[in-house]
């Protein structure tokens, strides 16, 4: 996790609205992805409102499930008082 998220908000927050990447993690991306729970929580750092997650259900590049990303970060964002904006994928829209 990005300690600068919180030096970020302090000087350029807060923020009306994020925009978070938040899916296509792995343990071994540890250092260039964030998972959902830490996306949520760069998102709190920063001091946004509206959280959008953002790099989750287009390209199907890790392992995990298809909706995972953005189910686990509902989970997370509720047990935070966080309001999350996002779009409804279809699974027609996957590119593998």
């Amino acid at each position: 996790m990005f300690p600068g998220f919180a030096d970020i908000g302090d000087r350029l927050g807060p923020f009306d609205a994020t925009m978070i990447e938040s899916g296509a993690y792995n343990p071994m991306w540890a250092d260039v992805h964030l998972g959902p729970e830490q996306a949520v929580e760069a998102h709190l750092m920063v001091g946004g409102g509206v959280m959008i997650p953002v790099h989750w259900g287009l390209f199907d590049l890790a392992v995990h499930g298809w909706t995972e990303p953005i189910e686990r970060v509902l989970v997370a964002a509720h047990k935070h008082g966080v309001s999350v904006v996002t779009p409804r994928i279809s699974p027609a829209t996957r590119i593998s």
